[in-house]
């Protein structure tokens, strides 16, 4: 027998190893998953006479209203059984009365199934992404000084501030500006030192958030320059810095 039902805590443990199997380079453990699944989601799992084989969540995109990512997984010995549509089938129809106005996943290169599954379950690709990689650090240019430019940090709560308010200015009006409030990135933020602020003089016009993930790997995102800086290289000396600080 087949069911479909709430997420809870105490079935984390068995989906963890289900996960794991299936992504043995990106484990994660139940108190990892638990969070996932718990915080901002809409979470169900599905059973087969009893045990859970499966998840679906939505979790709401910051500072975009209605819009939600989606996350579906199968355990191995359970996929291609149409498990994993009827799990997203139940999911659409208990979103019909939400907030939920549209859900998407980001999809590789390297899954050309799951996006057979998706496009066959109703998707439609909506735009193309692309992730540059830099793996070393160790031949980076210098970035070149230039009169009153300057790299600083603030405390955790003008951080918080200064960065929605450069974020907005920097990305309103471009198909992916989504704008962040105080709470998300409060939320999210390590370290006020994490977040890089360009100043000329005292004017602060760019940002760079900095991030280290548990496999010791540094991403810059998001980094941006607000419209009257733009163009005249602040962007390069930006990024150059991150980088720089990302190797130390």
């Amino acid at each position: 027998m087949i069911t479909i039902r709430p997420y809870t805590t105490a079935v984390s443990p068995k989906l963890a190893a289900h996960y794991n199997e299936l992504h043995p380079a990106d484990t994660v453990t139940p108190r990892a998953l638990d969070s996932r699944l718990s915080a901002w989601s809409l979470s169900w799992v599905i059973c087969v006479e009893g045990e859970p084989v499966g998840y679906a969540c939505a979790t709401p995109l910051p500072g975009l209203p209605g819009q939600y990512d989606l996350d579906v997984m199968i355990a191995p010995a359970w996929q291609r059984q149409g498990l994993g549509s009827q799990l997203l089938d139940f999911l659409k129809r208990k979103l019909v009365d939400s907030d939920v106005a549209t859900l998407s996943w980001g999809v590789s290169d390297t899954q050309p199934g799951l996006a057979d599954f998706l496009l066959h379950n109703g998707f439609s690709v909506d735009h193309k992404e692309q992730i540059l990689v830099r793996p070393h650090l160790d031949k980076l240019p210098i970035p070149q000084h230039k009169p009153n430019l300057a790299v600083k940090t603030f405390s955790r709560r003008k951080a918080i501030q200064l960065f929605c308010r450069l974020y907005q200015n920097a990305f309103t009006g471009h198909p992916w500006h989504q704008p962040y409030s105080a709470d998300e990135v409060a939320a999210d933020i390590v370290s006020a030192r994490d977040i890089l602020f360009l100043l000329d003089g005292e004017r602060p016009f760019g940002f760079a958030w900095l991030h280290i993930d548990e496999n010791n790997e540094g991403r810059v995102e998001p980094i941006g320059i607000i419209p009257e800086g733009q163009g005249v290289g602040n962007g390069r000396f930006l990024l150059l810095t991150a980088l720089h600080q990302l190797k130390q």
